[in-house]
């Protein structure tokens, strides 16, 4: 019997750092392992560092030990592991701490969501915010007023942080504060506090029009096409706005506003949205033409046929093509003796 077979053997503990320090992977497997029988004894900062192993074998049997673990493991020592300067161990705390839902401890999760990386941060707030819907009205306040002071002499990437995990609040997120970053000189800050409020909105909450439609004209693409997509959530937000924006000089916010329109099913826009379509130059993404196929087809009584005949005419080979498509939603509508006419030209 070895000394690590018996946890009452005063070198057990000895014997079993000295096996989770080696170098052959099958001496730490091991020892990950029967770390499980130490419970509250176990070393759990060299188990934590494991995780820095990148052999997918010990990487396994670090997370399984972990996870029957955990219950002993403290704020401190989950906070040390997530300071690791390395996106495997942060994953891998992320994902055991995410295991424990609303349960887990709440300074390693806050600390993680400040995390440089998005995909890291995205996790850890998305945790948060599951967390955040238990909190007392105290703890939402003190929360609020917390980030709020953080923002005020943050640099703009730690702004754009501060507003993210305001947003891991729903429907108790201070909104006052999103719209008061729509006027930031940063433009990312700006785009992170309308992503804050289409969320905001798409859980049924009303939003003001008007500041968040001053910001159409923005330099900025990513922040025009945010704006689209925070208004889309309001039923309010007129559609001569999404329409006017069909003259944006950029592609992707163009395709936002058309697709958004024909979500709408407004039939006052389907004059603007017919020459968009004729005329746009650039390829159409999959779901953009599905959307268009739909939108047609549910309004084809309303859709004007001069346009689209006129677009048969047109001398760039794209349009004629487009008029012929948009023809054949038209039903019992479509010409189609001059289609044929026009298949045999």
């Amino acid at each position: 019997m070895t000394a690590i077979d018996s946890l009452d053997d005063p070198q057990a503990l000895q014997q079993l750092l000295f096996q989770l320090s080696h170098v052959n992977a099958n001496f730490k497997i091991t020892a990950l392992r029967q770390a499980v029988a130490f419970q509250d004894k176990a070393p759990l900062q060299p188990i934590l560092e494991a995780l820095l192993d990148g052999r997918e074998a010990v990487h396994s049997a670090t997370l399984e030990t972990i996870e029957v673990l955990k219950p002993w493991i403290t704020d401190e020592q989950w906070l040390e592991t997530l300071l690791k300067p390395s996106d495997l161990v942060y994953q891998a705390a992320l994902s055991i701490l995410e295991t424990q839902g609303k349960e887990a401890p709440l300074k390693p999760v806050f600390r993680a969501s400040f995390a440089l990386k998005r995909s890291l941060r995205t996790q850890a707030q998305r945790l948060l915010a599951r967390q955040a819907q238990q909190w007392s009205p105290k703890t939402v306040a003190w929360f609020i007023q917390t980030n709020t002071e953080i923002l005020q002499k943050a640099t703009p990437f730690s702004r754009m942080i501060v507003l993210e995990m305001l947003g891991t609040l729903g429907d108790k997120a201070p909104i006052e504060v999103f719209l008061a970053a729509l006027q930031d000189d940063s433009a990312d800050v700006r785009w992170t506090a309308l992503l804050q409020l289409t969320a905001y909105g798409k859980q049924n909450q009303e939003l003001p029009i008007e500041p968040i439609a001053a910001l159409i004209h923005d330099p900025h693409t990513h922040v025009r096409r945010s704006v689209l997509y925070a208004l889309e959530t309001q039923e309010k937000a007129s559609i001569n706005l999404f329409i006017t924006t069909l003259h944006d000089t950029n592609e992707g916010v163009k395709q936002a506003a058309a697709l958004i329109l024909c979500k709408r099913r407004s039939i006052q826009a389907i004059p603007a949205l017919l020459q968009f379509l004729l005329n746009e130059t650039t390829r159409f993404r999959w779901d953009f033409q599905h959307s268009v196929m739909e939108a047609f087809e549910e309004l084809h009584e309303h859709i004007p046929i001069e346009p689209l005949i006129d677009g048969l005419k047109n001398d760039k080979k794209p349009v004629r093509l487009r008029a012929i498509t948009l023809l054949t939603f038209l039903k019992a509508r479509t010409p189609v003796k001059l289609l044929i006419k026009l298949f045999r030209a």
